[in-house]
C-alpha cells in the first residue's frame, strides 16, 4: 500500500476519548492511511486499548515514548511516517470520516506545501455534542487559492491556523529540517511548528472547511496553570535560534516572528494569574521594548492586527502591579463560568445574546436572570421565554448582578453604560465571539 496521509496522534491518558477520537480516523473514507499512536507512559489504559488496535488493524504502529513531552512525541512519530503527507490528530478530539480524503486530494493536486482549514469546537453535555464552527472571514476570503504567506505581511496570521485542522507534506518537513521544540510537557509547542510551517513553505493553502472537531470540556487540557509562565517565550527563542543556525533570519522573518510574538505574549498575560503576569513581564519587557524600537524606524514593521495587540499588551506592562480582571470571554470561558453556577443578566438580545439563551435551553442550565437591549424596537419581544427589557432598568432590578455583554458592535458603549450606572466594572464581561450552537447530527 502507497501511504497518502500519515495520521499522528499523541497519547498520555485519554482513555475517556481514545475510542471514539481512533474510530474516527480509521474509518477514514481515505483507506490509504498510516496511523501511528505515541504514547509517553499511559497508566489509565489508553496504552492497552492502543495496542488492541494495533492488533486488529495492520495500518496502526505504535511508538513508546520515553519522555513525556508533546515536541518529542511528535518527532518521533514525523520519522516514523510513511505518508505523502502528515495529519495531526490530538487524541481527546475526532474528525470528519471523509476530512483527509477531501484535504489529500486538494493538497496534492495542486502540489502545496501544507493545507489548513478550520475546525468545529464541541463539549459533551448529558451525552449530546454542542457545537460550533470556527473559521475566520480571512480564511474565507482566500479559500482554496495557493498562497505563500511570507511573501505577503498581511497574511500572516493565517500561520496560527490549528496545526492539527490540516496535512503537511513530508518531503517539504524533511527537506527543511522543520520538527517540534523538544521541550518538556505539553507547552505550546505548536507554536514553534506553525511558524517554521507557514514561514518556510512555498505554496500552501486555506480552506473553509471545518471538519476537525476540537473538545473544549476536557478538564486535562486547560492552560490556566502558572506553572508553564514562560513557556510561551522559550518557544520564540526556540524559533530565534533556529533561523538563526541556519541564516534564515531575515528582517521578513523576524517581523513574522515578532507580530506572532506580541500576539502570544498578550494571550499569556490574559491566562496568567495577576502573580504570573507580572512575573511574566518583568522577563520579556525588553524584548517589547525592542520590538517598539523597531517600529519606530519602520511603522510598517509588523501587522495592523499585531500593532493593535501591542497597545493592548502596554495596558499591561504601563499598570503591571495592579489587578486585572479578565473581562472578555471566550466560549470556553462562558461554558467555564457557567459550570460554576454563575448567574447573569444577558446584555444584547441580536445574535450573540441569542445563542447564549439557545446554549441555556439545550443544556438545562439555568443561568440568566434578565435580557436587555438599547433598541427601543426590541422592547417587549420574547426570545426563549425571556421579555426584552431596557439595560437601564435591569440595572436597577439586578444591582449587584454579573453583567455579560453580548452586542459585538457596541459592546465598549454598553460597558461604559453599566459602569456609569454604578455597576462595578469586577462584575461586567464581554463575549469577544460569536457562537452558534446546534445539535450535531451524526
Amino acid at each position: 500500500m502507497s501511504v497518502k496521509v500519515s495520521v499522528l496522534m499523541p497519547t498520555l491518558n485519554v482513555v475517556k476519548y481514545f475510542k471514539k477520537c481512533i474510530e474516527s480516523v480509521l474509518n477514514q473514507t481515505l483507506r490509504d492511511i498510516q496511523v501511528i499512536i505515541i504514547d509517553a507512559g499511559s497508566t489509565d489504559g489508553t496504552l492497552q486499548i492502543a495496542e488492541q488496535y494495533v492488533r486488529n488493524d495492520s495500518r496502526v504502529m505504535l511508538i513508546h515514548s520515553e519522555k513525556k513531552s508533546y515536541g518529542y512525541q511528535m518527532n518521533l512519530g514525523i520519522k516514523a511516517a510513511e505518508g505523502e503527507y502528515i495529519g495531526i490528530v490530538e487524541t481527546d478530539d475526532y474528525i470528519a470520516l471523509d476530512m483527509y480524503e477531501k484535504m489529500y486530494l486538494i493538497a496534492s493536486g495542486n502540489g502545496v506545501d501544507f493545507l489548513k482549514e478550520g475546525y468545529t469546537s464541541f463539549i459533551d453535555y448529558n451525552g449530546t455534542e454542542l457545537v460550533q464552527k470556527n473559521i475566520s472571514e480571512r480564511i474565507k476570503s482566500i479559500s482554496g487559492k495557493v498562497l505563500d504567506v511570507c511573501s505577503d505581511l498581511s497574511l500572516g496570521n493565517l500561520i496560527f491556523v490549528s496545526i492539527w485542522s490540516g496535512i503537511y507534506s513530508r518531503k517539504f518537513l524533511i527537506d527543511n529540517d522543520i520538527f517540534f521544540n523538544e521541550s518538556q510537557g505539553a507547552s505550546y509547542q505548536d507554536i514553534g511548528f506553525s511558524l517554521l510551517t507557514g514561514i518556510n513553505a512555498k505554496k500552501c493553502m486555506y480552506l473553509s472547511e471545518c471538519d476537525y472537531y476540537y473538545r473544549l470540556d476536557n478538564p486535562n487540557s486547560s492552560v490556566k496553570d502558572d506553572n508553564k509562565i514562560f513557556c510561551v517565550k522559550y518557544e520564540f527563542d526556540f524559533l530565534i535560534d533556529w533561523f538563526k543556525k541556519r541564516n534564515l533570519l531575515s528582517d521578513t522573518v523576524e517581523s513574522i516572528i515578532d507580530s506572532a510574538k506580541v500576539g502570544s505574549y498578550l494571550w499569556n498575560c490574559k491566562r496568567l494569574s495577576n502573580e504570573g503576569r507580572i512575573s511574566f513581564l518583568s522577563v520579556v519587557g525588553s524584548e517589547i521594548k525592542k520590538i517598539e524600537k523597531k517600529i519606530q524606524i519602520k511603522p510598517t514593521y509588523i501587522s495592523d492586527d499585531a500593532l493593535n495587540r501591542l497597545n493592548e499588551l502596554n495596558c499591561f506592562i504601563n499598570y503591571k502591579e495592579k489587578e486585572f480582571k479578565k473581562d472578555e470571554l471566550s466560549f470556553s470561558d462562558f461554558i467555564e463560568m457557567v459550570s460554576q453556577k454563575r448567574k447573569f443578566v444577558i446584555c444584547g438580545a441580536g445574535v450573540r445574546g441569542k445563542s447564549i439563551l439557545k446554549y441555556e435551553r439545550i443544556t438545562g442550565q439555568k443561568f440568566v436572570i434578565g435580557l436587555g437591549d438599547n433598541s427601543k424596537e426590541l422592547r417587549g419581544k420574547v426570545i426563549e421565554g425571556y421579555t426584552i427589557e431596557s439595560i437601564d432598568d435591569l440595572i436597577s432590578l439586578f444591582p449587584n448582578a454579573d453583567f455579560l455583554v453580548a452586542n459585538k458592535k457596541n459592546s465598549n458603549d454598553i460597558k461604559t453604560q453599566l459602569i456609569s450606572c454604578g455597576i462595578n466594572e469586577n462584575k461586567i464581561y464581554i463575549l469577544n465571539e460569536s457562537f452558534s450552537l446546534q445539535m450535531l447530527v451524526n
